[in-house]
């Protein structure tokens, strides 16, 4: 049985003979030498490289089925506890439901003045300046203003998609829907403001932040709107308080 022996050492003897000022190339035994030490060390690394592929491939593969499992039990948890939270199904509970709703607009509101408050505490409770210049910045806050109509829109097309004769679970459900995508079309522009204005410290961004906060509080909910817009009979409206 033949066996084969790679030396990865290197032999220094050669490299450690030329003095300091030596600037003259190797000679040819000594190219040859460092070229069989480098591929020796390329292929040493190849199959260890190899080999803790194998092994990563065959854990992963054991793994799978378990990890599909988990994920799966996982998700079907996930969707309970959603539908507990929500209140939206066979145990819909309108009044719970518009309280949490209503809860998710003023956590929103509220979200964003802490934001605002904790900027203006980094810059010593100070307002900047309006600075005359234009950055990049101010043009996007800008052009993100315009999702706030956008989320109106896409809103009252969700809305006005409600049937009347529906279940009252599933036209609240579409009535959530459409106010949570108003909702959000306004936190973006208002978040992306506030940034500007922590990078810029210029006021046109705090501006833009207030205009935000006008129209997020606009869009605020109460039974009446949400019994026009989810399209609610008297029995349905009642059950909102």
């Amino acid at each position: 049985m033949l066996t084969f022996r790679i030396d990865f050492a290197p032999d220094l003897t050669y490299y450690e003979a030329l003095e300091p000022w030596d600037h003259e190339a190797p000679t040819q035994k000594g190219n040859l030498h460092f070229v069989f030490t480098f591929l020796s060390r390329a292929l040493h690394g190849f199959f260890l490289c190899n080999a803790f592929c194998n092994i990563s491939k065959y854990c992963i593969y054991r793994a799978r089925p378990l990890l599909r499992n988990y994920w799966i039990s996982r998700s079907h948890y996930l969707f309970l506890w959603a539908k507990d939270q929500l209140m939206i199904g066979t145990d819909f509970q309108p009044k719970m439901a518009f309280r949490a709703l209503k809860l998710i607009f003023y956590s929103l509101n509220l979200g964003l003045l802490i934001f605002f408050f904790v900027i203006v505490g980094l810059n010593d409770m100070q307002i900047p300046p309006l600075k005359p210049e234009l950055d990049i910045i101010n043009i996007i806050s800008l052009l993100l203003l315009a999702l706030i109509p956008l989320g109106n829109i896409i809103s009252n097309r969700r809305t006005d998609a409600i049937d009347p004769g529906d279940l009252f679970p599933s036209k609240f459900a579409q009535f959530q829907t459409a106010m949570i995508i108003r909702w959000a079309l306004i936190e973006g522009p208002a978040l992306f403001a506030l940034v500007g204005f922590m990078l810029l410290e210029d006021s046109k961004q705090l501006a833009l932040f207030l205009i935000c906060i006008l129209a997020l509080s606009a869009n605020t909910i109460n039974k009446e709107k949400a019994t026009r817009m989810a399209k609610l009979n008297v029995e349905e409206s009642k059950a909102l308080e």
